[in-house]
């Protein structure tokens, strides 16, 4: 789930950085866009372990609103600015999630029997 919900961000990242060019965006804030879309994709692919893809989901949400609190204090264009913080509490929150969650192949099987 967790891999499916990180490429599904990757492509919210993906079209940001697409209309940040269309429609001629803060560039710095666009490549931003560009970027955390291919690291993204990096993790829904090849992020593994019980800490990795985790880790670096809640590390690329943090990155992310670190980045919208820098785009804030220079004015950059607000709709995308605003776009990737949302994205950024997504990514932060399903990283949390996935990282201090349950696994299942932390949980037993209980075995029943019919007797």
């Amino acid at each position: 789930m967790l891999r499916n919900g990180v490429a599904l961000l990757g492509v919210g990242l993906a079209l940001l950085f697409i209309g940040g060019i269309a429609t001629h965006a803060t560039p710095w804030l666009t490549c931003v866009n560009g970027l955390a879309a291919c690291i993204a994709f990096y993790i829904a692919a090849y992020g593994t372990g019980r800490v990795g893809a985790p880790g670096g989901t809640l590390a690329l949400g943090v990155v992310l609103v670190l980045v919208w609190i820098g785009g804030l204090s220079v004015h950059a264009s607000a709709w995308i600015n605003w776009s990737m913080f949302g994205l950024g509490i997504v990514f932060a929150v399903l990283g949390t999630l996935a990282l201090f969650g349950r696994s299942d192949t932390s949980i037993p099987p209980k075995i029943v029997r019919f007797t």
